[in-house]
């Protein structure tokens, strides 16, 4: 039979814990990382997205810290 079991205690593991051990980039919202200069839009993306991108990424992060495997089991 096979199967599976936890490393730690379910209450100890966090959805932000599965999710930076599945997710091989850190960055939820990826684009392109060198837009052309000459580009009207291109040229100012990042300063116009970046912050905002980063702030619902850490939004995103802070609310996967606070549930735990655990909390999910409960709820089964």
């Amino acid at each position: 039979m096979g199967g599976s079991s936890l490393a730690r205690d379910a209450s100890k593991i966090t959805l932000l814990d599965v999710f930076d051990a599945v997710e091989s980039d850190a960055s939820l919202f990826g684009f392109h990382a060198h837009p052309s200069p000459a580009c009207p839009v291109g040229s100012r993306i990042h300063d116009v997205l970046d912050g905002p991108l980063s702030a619902a990424q850490d939004t995103l992060r802070a609310s996967l810290a606070r549930t735990t495997i655990a909390d999910l089991l409960a709820q089964l």
